[in-house]
Protein backbone atom coordinates (compact mmCIF):
# COMPACT_ATOMS: atom_id res chain seq x y z
CA UNK A 1 0.00 0.00 0.00
CA UNK A 2 1.32 3.64 -0.83
CA UNK A 3 1.02 6.59 1.80
CA UNK A 4 -1.20 9.73 0.68
CA UNK A 5 -2.07 12.37 2.94
CA UNK A 6 -5.10 15.07 2.57
CA UNK A 7 -3.93 18.08 0.85
CA UNK A 8 -5.29 20.41 3.71
CA UNK A 9 -3.25 18.57 6.44
CA UNK A 10 -0.04 19.25 4.94
CA UNK A 11 2.16 22.60 6.06
CA UNK A 12 2.62 24.61 2.97
CA UNK A 13 2.29 27.86 1.45
CA UNK A 14 1.77 26.34 -2.20
CA UNK A 15 0.57 23.28 -2.99
CA UNK A 16 3.54 22.87 -4.73
CA UNK A 17 5.10 23.45 -1.26
CA UNK A 18 3.20 20.77 0.38
CA UNK A 19 3.74 18.32 -2.43
CA UNK A 20 7.79 18.90 -1.52
CA UNK A 21 6.72 18.25 2.22
CA UNK A 22 4.85 14.82 1.66
CA UNK A 23 7.79 13.47 -0.84
CA UNK A 24 10.37 14.28 1.88
CA UNK A 25 8.12 12.65 4.70
CA UNK A 26 7.55 9.61 2.74
CA UNK A 27 4.32 9.37 1.27
CA UNK A 28 3.48 8.67 -1.86
CA UNK A 29 0.22 10.33 -3.02
CA UNK A 30 -2.21 13.87 -2.84
CA UNK A 31 -5.71 13.05 -2.01
CA UNK A 32 -7.17 16.60 -3.45
CA UNK A 33 -9.49 18.40 -1.25
CA UNK A 34 -11.64 21.70 -1.39
CA UNK A 35 -15.11 23.08 -1.59
CA UNK A 36 -17.15 26.10 -3.55
CA UNK A 37 -15.62 25.01 -6.50
CA UNK A 38 -12.26 25.78 -5.56
CA UNK A 39 -10.83 22.50 -6.73
CA UNK A 40 -12.22 22.81 -10.44
CA UNK A 41 -10.25 26.46 -10.41
CA UNK A 42 -7.47 24.95 -9.29
CA UNK A 43 -7.20 22.63 -11.96
CA UNK A 44 -3.77 24.37 -13.56
CA UNK A 45 -2.02 25.30 -10.80
CA UNK A 46 -2.78 20.97 -9.31
CA UNK A 47 -1.52 19.93 -12.63
CA UNK A 48 1.79 21.77 -12.74
CA UNK A 49 2.94 21.32 -9.13
CA UNK A 50 2.09 17.24 -9.78
CA UNK A 51 3.97 17.30 -13.02
CA UNK A 52 7.13 18.26 -11.26
CA UNK A 53 6.79 16.08 -8.66
CA UNK A 54 7.20 12.43 -7.55
CA UNK A 55 4.03 12.52 -5.41
CA UNK A 56 0.92 11.73 -7.02
CA UNK A 57 -2.50 12.52 -7.08
CA UNK A 58 -4.49 9.52 -5.18
CA UNK A 59 -8.06 10.69 -5.34
CA UNK A 60 -10.41 13.52 -4.83
CA UNK A 61 -12.59 13.89 -1.46
CA UNK A 62 -14.82 17.16 -0.85
CA UNK A 63 -16.10 19.82 -2.65
CA UNK A 64 -19.01 17.85 -3.71
CA UNK A 65 -22.80 18.46 -2.17
CA UNK A 66 -23.51 14.48 -2.21
CA UNK A 67 -27.01 14.49 -2.14
CA UNK A 68 -27.86 11.79 -4.48
CA UNK A 69 -31.03 10.15 -2.58
CA UNK A 70 -32.19 13.70 -0.90
CA UNK A 71 -35.87 14.07 -1.71
CA UNK A 72 -35.51 17.11 -3.40
CA UNK A 73 -34.80 16.31 -7.27
CA UNK A 74 -33.09 19.37 -7.65
CA UNK A 75 -30.45 18.80 -5.00
CA UNK A 76 -29.68 15.54 -6.50
CA UNK A 77 -29.15 16.93 -10.46
CA UNK A 78 -27.04 19.38 -8.78
CA UNK A 79 -25.42 16.31 -6.86
CA UNK A 80 -25.26 14.73 -10.74
CA UNK A 81 -23.91 17.72 -12.06
CA UNK A 82 -21.15 17.75 -9.74
CA UNK A 83 -19.76 14.95 -9.59
CA UNK A 84 -19.53 14.68 -13.08
CA UNK A 85 -17.58 17.56 -12.67
CA UNK A 86 -15.19 16.19 -10.36
CA UNK A 87 -14.67 12.79 -12.75
CA UNK A 88 -13.66 14.86 -15.37
CA UNK A 89 -10.84 16.14 -13.02
CA UNK A 90 -9.81 13.43 -11.43
CA UNK A 91 -9.17 11.81 -14.73
CA UNK A 92 -7.06 15.25 -15.77
CA UNK A 93 -5.15 15.00 -12.66
CA UNK A 94 -4.21 11.14 -12.85
CA UNK A 95 -6.40 10.22 -9.71
CA UNK A 96 -7.88 6.83 -9.63
CA UNK A 97 -10.94 7.91 -8.32
CA UNK A 98 -13.74 10.56 -6.70
CA UNK A 99 -14.96 9.48 -3.19
CA UNK A 100 -18.81 9.77 -3.07
CA UNK A 101 -21.46 9.62 0.07
CA UNK A 102 -24.91 8.85 -1.12
CA UNK A 103 -26.58 11.59 1.62
CA UNK A 104 -25.61 12.66 5.13
CA UNK A 105 -27.99 11.89 7.99
CA UNK A 106 -28.49 16.06 8.20
CA UNK A 107 -30.63 15.68 5.05
CA UNK A 108 -33.69 14.55 4.11
CA UNK A 109 -33.93 10.99 2.50
CA UNK A 110 -36.68 9.99 -0.05
CA UNK A 111 -39.95 9.39 1.44
CA UNK A 112 -41.20 6.27 1.87
CA UNK A 113 -44.25 4.61 -0.24
CA UNK A 114 -45.32 1.94 1.93
CA UNK A 115 -46.64 -0.53 1.58
CA UNK A 116 -45.22 -0.32 -1.95
CA UNK A 117 -41.71 0.67 -0.96
CA UNK A 118 -40.19 1.53 2.09
CA UNK A 119 -37.46 4.64 2.03
CA UNK A 120 -34.54 2.17 2.68
CA UNK A 121 -35.74 0.02 -0.44
CA UNK A 122 -36.47 3.28 -2.56
CA UNK A 123 -33.02 4.75 -1.88
CA UNK A 124 -30.97 2.27 -2.91
CA UNK A 125 -33.13 1.90 -5.39
CA UNK A 126 -32.94 5.36 -6.00
CA UNK A 127 -28.95 5.26 -5.88
CA UNK A 128 -28.23 2.02 -8.03
CA UNK A 129 -30.81 4.19 -11.15
CA UNK A 130 -28.28 7.41 -10.56
CA UNK A 131 -24.99 5.81 -10.89
CA UNK A 132 -25.62 3.21 -13.40
CA UNK A 133 -24.99 5.60 -16.04
CA UNK A 134 -22.26 7.57 -13.86
CA UNK A 135 -20.13 4.72 -13.38
CA UNK A 136 -20.17 4.65 -16.88
CA UNK A 137 -19.21 7.75 -17.61
CA UNK A 138 -16.23 7.70 -14.73
CA UNK A 139 -15.62 3.80 -17.04
CA UNK A 140 -15.21 5.94 -20.12
CA UNK A 141 -12.46 8.46 -18.29
CA UNK A 142 -10.51 5.60 -16.80
CA UNK A 143 -11.63 6.50 -13.21
CA UNK A 144 -13.98 5.19 -10.75
CA UNK A 145 -16.63 6.87 -8.43
CA UNK A 146 -15.20 5.31 -4.51
CA UNK A 147 -18.52 5.02 -2.37
CA UNK A 148 -17.88 5.85 1.08
CA UNK A 149 -19.93 3.76 4.12
CA UNK A 150 -20.32 6.28 6.67
CA UNK A 151 -21.08 5.65 10.68
CA UNK A 152 -24.46 5.49 11.53
CA UNK A 153 -23.90 9.02 13.22
CA UNK A 154 -23.14 10.51 10.17
CA UNK A 155 -24.84 8.26 7.34
CA UNK A 156 -27.60 5.70 7.41
CA UNK A 157 -26.68 4.51 4.24
CA UNK A 158 -24.23 2.26 3.61
CA UNK A 159 -23.00 1.70 6.95
CA UNK A 160 -20.63 -1.31 6.36
CA UNK A 161 -18.55 -2.61 3.50
CA UNK A 162 -20.93 -5.41 2.62
CA UNK A 163 -24.11 -2.81 1.96
CA UNK A 164 -21.46 -0.95 0.08
CA UNK A 165 -19.85 -4.00 -2.33
CA UNK A 166 -23.46 -5.21 -3.18
CA UNK A 167 -24.60 -1.95 -4.38
CA UNK A 168 -21.51 -1.82 -6.45
CA UNK A 169 -22.49 -5.66 -7.18
CA UNK A 170 -25.70 -4.55 -8.38
CA UNK A 171 -24.31 -1.27 -10.45
CA UNK A 172 -21.90 -3.56 -12.11
CA UNK A 173 -19.51 -1.42 -13.47
CA UNK A 174 -15.66 -1.07 -13.04
CA UNK A 175 -16.31 3.05 -12.56
CA UNK A 176 -18.32 1.93 -9.08
CA UNK A 177 -15.90 0.78 -6.43
CA UNK A 178 -15.42 1.06 -3.03
CA UNK A 179 -13.42 3.26 -0.37
CA UNK A 180 -12.81 1.53 3.23
CA UNK A 181 -12.32 3.83 6.31
CA UNK A 182 -10.67 2.82 8.72
CA UNK A 183 -12.44 5.27 11.48
CA UNK A 184 -15.67 4.37 10.22
CA UNK A 185 -14.80 0.32 10.11
CA UNK A 186 -13.73 0.55 13.52
CA UNK A 187 -17.45 1.21 14.89
CA UNK A 188 -19.30 -0.38 11.89
CA UNK A 189 -17.53 -3.63 10.89
CA UNK A 190 -17.47 -6.98 14.02
CA UNK A 191 -13.69 -7.92 12.44
CA UNK A 192 -12.22 -5.12 10.47
CA UNK A 193 -9.58 -7.60 7.93
CA UNK A 194 -12.76 -9.94 7.91
CA UNK A 195 -15.37 -7.42 6.12
CA UNK A 196 -11.87 -5.79 3.70
CA UNK A 197 -11.52 -9.63 2.61
CA UNK A 198 -15.59 -10.38 1.84
CA UNK A 199 -15.58 -6.61 0.15
CA UNK A 200 -11.62 -7.28 -1.69
CA UNK A 201 -13.30 -7.39 -5.66
CA UNK A 202 -14.43 -3.77 -5.04
CA UNK A 203 -11.72 -2.26 -2.45
CA UNK A 204 -9.86 0.63 -4.42
CA UNK A 205 -8.71 2.89 -1.89
CA UNK A 206 -8.38 3.45 1.61
CA UNK A 207 -9.03 5.97 4.31
CA UNK A 208 -6.35 5.79 7.73
CA UNK A 209 -7.73 7.40 10.63
CA UNK A 210 -7.82 5.73 14.31
CA UNK A 211 -10.57 5.35 16.24
CA UNK A 212 -10.51 8.37 17.84
CA UNK A 213 -9.81 10.55 14.63
CA UNK A 214 -6.49 10.96 15.21
CA UNK A 215 -3.37 10.06 13.02
CA UNK A 216 -3.17 5.96 13.19
CA UNK A 217 -1.28 4.71 16.20
CA UNK A 218 -2.78 7.47 18.64
CA UNK A 219 -6.06 5.50 19.30
CA UNK A 220 -6.53 1.40 19.75
CA UNK A 221 -7.02 0.31 15.85
CA UNK A 222 -5.50 -2.90 15.14
CA UNK A 223 -3.96 -1.63 11.43
CA UNK A 224 -1.31 -4.46 11.03
CA UNK A 225 -4.29 -6.65 10.69
CA UNK A 226 -6.13 -4.70 8.46
CA UNK A 227 -3.06 -4.29 6.55
CA UNK A 228 -2.49 -7.67 6.39
CA UNK A 229 -5.73 -8.29 5.14
CA UNK A 230 -5.14 -5.61 2.13
CA UNK A 231 -1.68 -7.57 1.46
CA UNK A 232 -3.04 -10.94 1.16
CA UNK A 233 -6.21 -9.54 -1.19
CA UNK A 234 -3.42 -8.24 -3.29
CA UNK A 235 -3.94 -4.90 -2.70
CA UNK A 236 -1.71 -2.13 -4.49
CA UNK A 237 -3.41 1.34 -4.26
CA UNK A 238 -3.42 3.65 -2.08
CA UNK A 239 -3.96 4.86 2.14
CA UNK A 240 -4.36 8.22 2.61
CA UNK A 241 -4.75 10.22 5.70
CA UNK A 242 -8.13 11.67 6.80
CA UNK A 243 -7.95 12.72 10.26
CA UNK A 244 -6.75 15.01 12.81
CA UNK A 245 -3.30 15.80 12.58
CA UNK A 246 -1.90 17.38 15.86
CA UNK A 247 0.85 20.16 16.14
CA UNK A 248 3.32 20.82 15.20
CA UNK A 249 1.64 18.93 11.97
CA UNK A 250 5.44 18.34 10.06
CA UNK A 251 6.57 16.45 12.85
CA UNK A 252 3.26 14.59 13.37
CA UNK A 253 3.07 13.59 9.57
CA UNK A 254 6.67 12.07 10.06
CA UNK A 255 5.99 10.27 12.84
CA UNK A 256 2.87 8.89 11.50
CA UNK A 257 4.42 7.89 8.34
CA UNK A 258 6.83 6.01 9.56
CA UNK A 259 4.73 4.40 12.36
CA UNK A 260 2.28 3.32 8.90
CA UNK A 261 5.58 1.54 7.25
CA UNK A 262 6.13 -0.60 10.52
CA UNK A 263 3.07 -1.51 10.47
CA UNK A 264 3.25 -2.42 6.74
CA UNK A 265 5.98 -4.25 7.51
CA UNK A 266 4.44 -5.97 10.39
CA UNK A 267 1.56 -7.21 7.38
CA UNK A 268 4.34 -8.88 5.68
Amino acid sequence: MKLSCQEHLVPGDTFADRLANLAAWGYEGVELTGGDGRLLAREDEIKAALADSPVQASTICGGQTNQFVHRDQANRETSVRELRAALRLTAAVGAIGCIMVPLFNRDPRVLGLEPYATTEQLQRDLLVTIMRPLAQEAADLGVCILIEPLIRYESNFPQDLAEAAAICDEVDSPGLKLMADFFHMNVEEADIAASLTAAARHVRHIHLADSNRQVPGHGHTDFVSGFRALRAMGYAGYGALECSVAEPRDQTLQETARYLQNCLEQAA
